[in-house]
């Protein structure tokens, strides 16, 4: 019983912890500053003009495409017109690189 008691007299301090509260009071035309300084902050962030590192970004970006088209191109040139020398050069690359050495996948597949 004395706990029920003790839990009803916290929620009674919960409930009427409300109300001593007053609404927050500000000084005169605090609106208006705060309208203002937002105002300001908005067309700071807003661009201007020009932007000069947009400019060099886009340049760089369009120049790195342009060699990528372009080694596509020279490849399918010199390798795509002739099967043969395109899969000498892929076993040639294979040679060099030792990729002909079975892993211990292929090893214990074949037995």
């Amino acid at each position: 019983m004395e706990r029920d008691h003790n839990v009803q007299k916290k929620v009674d301090q919960a409930m009427h912890s409300w109300d001593g509260i007053k609404p927050a009071q500000t000084d005169d035309f605090f609106y208006a500053r705060l309208e203002e300084k937002l105002s300001h902050r908005q067309q700071a962030v807003l661009p201007q003009g020009w932007n000069p590192r947009f400019s060099l970004a886009l340049a760089a970006a369009l120049v790195l495409v342009f060699f990528n088209i372009w080694t596509v191109l020279e490849y399918d040139q010199a390798y795509g017109a002739n099967e043969t020398d395109r899969q000498q050069s892929l076993e040639a690359f294979a040679e060099d690189y030792l990729l002909d050495i079975p892993t211990i996948y292929e090893l214990n597949s074949e037995e």
